[in-house]
């Protein structure tokens, strides 16, 4: 799970999003970045639904 919060946090930085607002637009979790920075891993449905996202808005400044 670490080199997924490594993606979403080089992402959320990228994209100048809140931990947060990635969390409600991705999963419909407000708090799925803070619990994967707690140490809290998730399924991999949810794993790949993340990296989707990520590759499916990773061009362009204002993409996500």
């Amino acid at each position: 799970m670490e080199e997924l919060l490594k993606e979403i946090e080089n992402f959320i930085r990228k994209k100048k999003m809140t931990a947060t607002s990635f969390g409600i637009k991705v999963t419909k979790n407000p708090l799925f970045v803070f619990n994967l920075r707690k140490g809290k891993g998730c399924t991999m449905a949810t794993r790949d639904k993340v990296l989707n996202f990520i590759n499916d808005n990773s061009t362009g400044p204002d993409a996500a």
